[in-house]
């Protein structure tokens, strides 16, 4: 059955609330927990310069010194420019997400998510498909490679706007080691029912954030102005269901407990967590 990791991506948000959780924290939490695995995020906790392998190794061994594993990590991208109309930006974010790759794979885990850039309205759908799925093209020669899964998150305010987009770019680059994730916030704002696109975009999920919905983007000042993340039961949706349609699709990796930008992270991934054990113990 699948894993569970924790995502450090929900710790981010000191200054919106307030709140300054430590590494320590998180891990003591999540270990507590009982999660499998962590899925990193370098605005938490910086990543170390992929060549130093003792940094590297160091790095890991925060998680796994606490019998977990690294599951993934959220790629930081330190160079070119995904969308531009010059080939050589576009060259170098692929340099620079095949080195995150890299990276994710001397960690030990097995999921490279990207986020490429923040919505381009000006930007035509076919142009926007044509230079992402050109640039992607050869970081998933590399995945295949180190048998890692990288994946685009498709929500309002990315580049990869909704879930048709995503899905053309994923069959553009036409790699097995290339999909999308399925967060139950964003399908339920884009797509108008998160149930129905875990059924329908199945064959195109490789990684799932798991989370409550009230259908609604956070607007405060501050915040990212993308979907609303929140505790399993705070929301409308029927989580139960969406579980069992990942599983009957066939799902079969990590599902992160995404407790991005809530205000109460700990009690967030606290409450989600025993929620999905509970049902997954019905599987």
């Amino acid at each position: 059955m699948w894993k569970t990791c924790l995502g450090t991506n929900g710790f981010i948000a000191q200054q919106l609330y307030g709140y300054d959780y430590s590494l320590e924290e998180v891990l003591n939490h999540a270990q507590e927990m009982e999660y499998d695995g962590i899925e990193v995020h370098s605005r938490f906790d910086p990543f170390p310069n992929q060549v130093d392998e003792v940094a590297v190794a160091a790095y890991a061994e925060k998680i796994t010194s606490r019998d977990m594993n690294v599951a993934g990590i959220q790629a930081r991208i330190t160079e070119g420019k995904i969308f531009s109309d010059q080939v050589g930006e576009r060259k170098a974010w692929s340099q620079s997400a095949i080195g995150q790759v890299e990276f994710c794979h001397k960690l030990g885990g097995v999921q490279c998510g990207f986020w490429p850039a923040s919505r381009q309205p000006d930007l035509p759908d076919r142009v926007l498909v044509s230079r992402l799925s050109e640039a992607l093209m050869p970081v998933a020669e590399r995945a295949e490679q180190l048998n890692i899964m990288i994946t685009i998150e498709p929500e309002p305010v990315q580049i990869d706007y909704s879930y048709e987009i995503a899905a053309q770019i994923v069959d553009a680059v036409g790699s097995s080691n290339f999909r999308f994730i399925y967060d139950c916030a964003h399908a339920e704002v884009m797509v108008g029912d998160a149930l129905e696109a875990a059924t329908q975009f199945g064959p195109y999920i490789g990684h799932v954030h798991f989370c409550d919905s009230d259908g609604t983007v956070r607007s405060q000042e501050g915040a990212s102005q993308t979907s609303t993340h929140l505790a399993a039961g705070d929301g409308m949706l029927d989580l139960s269901a969406i579980l069992k349609a990942l599983h009957q699709t066939g799902y079969d990796r990590w599902l992160q407990v995404d407790v991005w930008e809530n205000p109460d992270p700990i009690d967030c991934s606290r409450r989600t967590k025993l929620f999905v054990d509970s049902v997954l113990s019905t599987f």
